[in-house]
């Protein structure tokens, strides 16, 4: 059986309805028309493109009812907007960022996106299509994984000397092993992460004073 599409100024009328109720800013609406359909106007497209559109906005959290949070809502899987936001602020916590706000990641990701967008940002992270947050995520754990190795390569023989000068306990000698061990195999971003956070705790231990006679 065909699908029974509505009139076309009704899908016009519920994409600018959805564009004040999440409100989106003109550019951002502008530049998202485009990345969607190749037009900057709803009065420009066909039906199928308006369905597109207005797609994206129930996807982005425009309701046509408010309803009450279903138990399966609550309880849904990490946003790929999550999983940028999760990096960011695991890159903040290991001093990475001068500035770890959600206002400098958004700034960030405007940057990004008006290179990737033919010179036209999106302002808000929200209204990022999945595509583009992709290609984000992947940036910036890129940039997390090179951050990583060059801290690691400087923390790394620092553990090492403490090691061969017998200054670390036998509880952090042993977790300096383990590290080495996984430093040896695949370097994924997880990994690199733990041995981070493994060698900066290392580190603030009190294992670098020497050991005094009668210790």
């Amino acid at each position: 059986m065909k699908k029974q599409f509505k009139p076309k100024s009704w899908y016009i009328k519920m994409i600018h309805i959805g564009k004040r109720q999440l409100k989106i800013d003109e550019q951002s609406y502008r530049a998202n028309l485009l990345l969607l359909t190749g037009k900057r106007s709803c009065l420009d497209m066909e039906i199928l493109d308006l369905v597109k559109v207005l797609e994206f906005l129930k996807s982005k959290g425009f309701k046509f009812k408010a309803g009450k949070a279903t138990k399966s809502a609550k309880r849904a899987a990490p946003t790929q907007l999550d999983k940028l936001r999760y990096i960011w602020i695991t890159m903040n916590k290991q001093d990475f960022l001068k500035d770890g706000s959600d206002n400098a990641l958004n700034n960030w990701s405007m940057g990004q996106t008006k290179r990737l967008n033919d010179g036209t940002a999106i302002a808000k992270l929200e209204w990022l299509q999945p595509n583009m947050l992709n290609a984000l995520i992947e940036q910036l754990k890129n940039w997390h994984i090179r951050m990583l190795n060059e801290a690691i390569d400087h923390q790394y023989p620092a553990v090492a000397l403490l090691s061969q000068e017998g200054q670390l306990s036998p509880e952090n000698y042993q977790a300096f092993v383990e590290l080495d061990e996984k430093l040896r195999a695949k370097r994924t971003q997880e990994s690199l992460s733990g041995v981070y956070n493994a060698l900066s705790l290392i580190l603030s231990n009190d294992n670098s004073a020497p050991k005094q006679a009668g210790d």
